[in-house]
């Protein structure tokens, strides 16, 4: 759920203008490059079979082994050299696009933002090479490190060393609470509805972070709140709900779910803050054995029916932004302190909670084995600062004294997945010019995957602009920058924040006295105006038309950008 970051500002780089590239060369047009393509013919096949050497060695050292070949492996220690070094020796440059941006993913970001990265970094240069397409030369950036360092001054006409992915699998949408609907139907089905028919084959929603009644409150009498005020079921028990039944047989790939345990809940106290955030019990003290063998064995109740009851799809069982949960015993104005101490304590403890769960859905793939079918779950937890000690290392060279969960708590318990909710990397700054790039590398250094893990298991779990800001411009390079770098960077996916509007502006807050539309708003009704809105959404009920950054999420949902 987005809460509004103050992040400290660093400006670690310098944009600069594109005057030249590649080491010197002046840009030239594609016609240019293929008329240099044709002059080095010769040179140019010895050096293509030279790079493709380089190439292939260099995906020997991939981490992980997830496929990353082809972008370097800029934080495998593997590479001959210090982390900051192998940073700074990245010449892929994050992007390919082309000069006129007509749309296309790979027209996907403008061109300042990989000259701005790279000029600010000595051993890293911005190359161009061009794709055939029609007869014609179409230029491109190039993000293949065998052939960019082999290619000092030299322009050519060759192929990409590699396909975007499909955008309608790779882009998502989360439906989590909502300050308005569209349709009379149950909340939950409302904005799954809504998000399937903008194109969207990924859905995140909170399972049971909340009580469901208070995450989808609007038309949903069938919640059985009286019953769920005293005890609430386990997550297997909450699955089998109609509302719930009826999600998961929508006509999705992928499904996000913020799944907790029902191991200390109980009836909150409202005067007790501590008492509503009962899926952190570990926090607060130690977790006993019988509580960790109660954590693994609802995961491993839940994934036995996941599997067994929904073939053809794949489940995540995530936390929420677990680097907001590390601080949440510490005093008020510490708990969303992007620069506070996390205890060593706390990570302890969280590593053993997150094994807990893991162990529960590991378990329950091996007991349920081929009679899964098609269908998946993995288990995910979720980190939300790494810049700043991505930072730490990439600059000093060596490790500092942030205790984030990226540093803490990830090397030390072997996870399926990592959700990554990013509002750290890409709304600053210092976002265009690699602090998302850098960020991803670190979390997928320090992610110790389980051997059932997918290929490409780290995804960006949230990530959005404000639909309501009047600079599109800006909004639209973080979009096109975040899923260009995602998809360069190896992601599983990436998830847009969100499908409604659910917080509420200064404005609003003081209108309605609340700051989120979760169950508190059912007694003052929908929010429809946009005066009193956040601004973080793809779709408004009441508007003629998407603005211009949801509607670019939603053509890419589509698989429509190129009709732009």
């Amino acid at each position: 759920m987005h809460r509004p970051l103050e992040v400290e500002t660093r400006t670690n780089y310098h944009h600069r203008p594109l005057e030249r590239i590649g080491g010197g060369a002046d840009v030239v047009t594609g016609e240019g490059l293929c008329a240099l393509a044709r002059q080095h013919a010769s040179k140019l096949i010895i050096l293509i079979v030279v790079a493709l050497v380089i190439a292939t060695l260099s995906t020997q050292h991939s981490m992980n082994g997830s496929d990353e070949g082809n972008f370097a492996g800029a934080l495998d220690p593997g590479n001959g050299g210090s982390d900051a070094e192998s940073i700074e020796a990245m010449s892929e440059c994050l992007e390919n696009i082309d000069f006129e941006d007509f749309g296309s993913f790979f027209g996907g970001v403008s061109r300042r933002d990989c000259a701005a990265f790279c000029t600010a970094m000595p051993n890293c240069r911005v190359w161009q090479h061009v794709a055939t397409s029609g007869g014609s030369c179409n230029t491109r950036y190039s993000n293949h490190t065998g052939f960019v360092s082999m290619h000092a001054g030299v322009e050519s006409c060759v192929q990409l060393s590699h396909k975007p992915p499909d955008m309608t699998k790779f882009l998502g949408v989360a439906h989590w609470q909502g300050c308005y609907f569209k349709s009379a139907k149950p909340f939950l089905l409302d904005g799954a509805e809504e998000a399937k028919r903008l194109g969207a084959r990924i859905l995140k929603v909170a399972f049971n972070f909340h009580e469901p009644w208070n995450d989808y409150p609007w038309n949903s009498p069938d919640w059985p709140q009286e019953a769920w005020r005293t005890w609430t079921p386990p997550p297997e028990d909450i699955a089998k709900h109609p509302y719930w039944k009826s999600l998961f047989q929508m006509d999705f790939d992928t499904f996000v779910l913020i799944v907790y345990s029902n191991v200390a809940r109980s009836s909150p106290d409202p005067e007790d803050w501590k008492s509503w955030l009962d899926p952190w019990y570990w926090v607060f003290k130690e977790p006993t054995a019988e509580q960790l063998r109660d954590e693994t064995a609802q995961f491993y109740a839940l994934t036995e029916h996941l599997l067994t009851h929904y073939p053809g799809k794949t489940f995540v069982l995530q936390m929420w932004e677990g680097d907001w949960t590390l601080r949440q015993d510490l005093p008020v104005d510490q708990r969303f302190n992007v620069s506070a101490s996390v205890p060593r304590a706390l990570a302890d403890r969280m590593v053993k909670w997150l094994a807990a769960r893991q162990l529960g859905v590991t378990k329950a793939r091996r007991a349920v084995g081929s009679k899964a079918g098609t269908a998946k779950v993995f288990h995910a937890a979720e980190v939300n600062l790494v810049w700043a000690s991505a930072q730490e290392l990439t600059r000093k060279g060596h490790g500092g004294r942030r205790q984030d969960m990226v540093t803490a708590v990830l090397p030390r318990v072997a996870l399926d997945m990592i959700s990554y909710s990013a509002y750290d990397s890409t709304l600053i700054p210092e976002a265009s010019t690699g602090a998302f790039f850098e960020s991803i590398r670190f979390i997928q250094r320090m992610h110790r995957r389980t051997p059932e893990a997918p290929e490409k298991c780290v995804y960006v779990g949230e990530f959005g602009v404000n639909t309501m800001s009047t600079d599109w411009d800006d909004s639209m390079e973080k979009i096109k920058n975040t899923v260009n770098v995602g998809a360069a960077a190896g992601l599983a996916f990436i998830v847009y924040w969100q499908m409604y509007d659910n917080a509420l502006n200064p404005k609003g807050k003081e209108h309605f006295g609340v700051d989120l539309c979760d169950s508190r708003m059912v007694a003052k009704g929908p929010v429809y105006d946009q005066q009193y809105l956040e601004g973080f959404f793809l779709q408004h009920p009441d508007m003629e038309y998407l603005r211009p950054p949801a509607s670019y999420w939603t053509k890419m949902l589509q698989g429509k950008l190129d009709e732009t």
